[in-house]
Order: structure tokens, then C-alpha cells, then sequence
């Protein structure tokens, strides 16, 4: 008599089990979606400098103005931008690139 009553619910619980499983496919697959988006690749630029920098960001014609502190670092500044800083010239970063400046020239890596 215990294993028939136990039967039943092992089969409650392994049907339960198999429910909540199923329920969890969508969660699952909006949590990747979600983690890939913020995962996609983007330009960033850190400041190997004790000094703070001004760099000019240009996507599509249209520029504007993005301070890196001392030794630190802006992530997804662009999915690929031309970048200046000061007199330099300016250079082409790809979206996964990391751009570094170094003593007030920009580095691509």
C-alpha cells in the first residue's frame, strides 16, 4: 500500500518537474537573448594617461564629445566611430576595438 500511494506522487512531481521545465524554455531564451544584446561588441577607449582627456567621437557624419578621466575606461562608446583627440589626426576604430590613449595619442588594439 506505500508504494501505491507512493507512485502517484512521484508521477505528480516528475509531471510538475517536466511542467516547470517547459515553462522555463522561453525564461531561458529571453535571458540569452538579453545577455547576448548586452554582450554585443562595441568600440571602447581607455585612458592609460594621469591626465583627462577630451575625445571626439564621429558616427555618420555627426560628432560629439566624450571626457575620459585618468586611468580609466568608457565601455560602447560605438559600434565603430572615427575618434580624435587634441591636433591628432583621426582614426577609424572598428566595433570591437579597444582604443587606448597613451601619453595623448590614441592606440588602437
Amino acid at each position: 500500500m506505500f508504494c501505491a500511494q507512493v507512485a502517484p506522487i512521484s508521477n505528480a512531481l516528475h509531471e510538475e518537474d517536466e511542467h516547470m521545465h517547459k515553462s522555463m524554455i522561453p525564461a531561458l531564451a529571453v535571458t540569452a537573448m538579453l545577455i547576448g544584446a548586452g554582450s554585443a561588441q562595441a568600440t571602447d577607449i581607455v585612458n592609460g594617461d594621469e591626465a583627462v582627456h577630451e575625445v571626439t567621437v564621429t558616427v555618420g557624419g555627426e560628432s560629439h564629445i566624450v571626457t575620459v578621466g585618468p586611468m580609466s575606461e568608457i565601455q560602447n562608446v560605438c559600434d565603430g566611430c572615427e575618434l580624435a583627440v587634441g591636433e591628432d589626426a583621426p582614426v577609424e576604430a572598428a566595433a570591437d576595438a579597444v582604443v587606448t590613449i597613451i601619453e595623448g595619442h590614441l592606440v588602437i588594439e
